[in-house]
């Protein structure tokens, strides 16, 4: 802030952080993991959150973690963003920018990540979730020189169809 001219400093070192906090029986809990923490889904059940961590994570996929409301240590599942965990919480449904952007799903426990075809979708806006019965990926999308609509992305088949005609998106 100033320098005297003796030499002395006057500075201060400032830390933005930001994290979930979390209201049980047991009373408030903080299950911010690293330094920039950020909810992305909770369980049906209500004991286990996604979170991704967009601190320390240099372009558009970050580091994304489960972790139990009861405090215990959070699981590294991979990177992508926006994130959703499926209703059975066996995945977490994510947009990954490298090489190119495309949707993957990310085992919860065993297994290798899906990585699903893109189909010509070049820009993924804003979330990115289950259908409620965890067989399709709702996004909002858009192909080169298209404008945005709303897609259905079906998991078995991996058939991709609009939902929307272009322009016509969710605010």
């Amino acid at each position: 802030h100033d320098i005297a001219r003796e030499g002395r400093v006057l500075l201060s070192v400032e830390e933005v952080r930001t994290g979930i906090l979390c209201q049980g029986p047991e009373g408030e809990r903080d299950l911010t993991w690293r330094a920039w923490s950020v909810l992305r889904a909770l369980s049906p059940d209500g004991k286990t959150v996604l979170l991704d961590e967009e601190w320390e994570a240099p372009g558009p996929d970050y580091d994304l973690y489960l972790r139990g409301v009861d405090g215990r240590a959070a699981v590294h599942l991979g990177q992508g963003s926006p994130a959703d965990l499926s209703p059975d919480g066996a995945w977490v449904a994510a947009i990954q920018h490298r090489p190119e952007p495309h949707p993957v799903l990310l085992p919860t426990g065993i297994g290798e990540p899906r990585h699903l075809p893109s189909w010509g979708i070049q820009t993924y806006y804003g979330c990115l979730t289950f259908t409620p019965d965890g067989q399709a990926l709702a996004f909002t999308g858009s192909e080169p020189g298209k404008g945005p609509r709303v897609y259905l992305q079906e998991l078995q088949s991996q058939v991709l169809r609009p939902v929307t005609s272009e322009g016509q998106v969710p605010l």
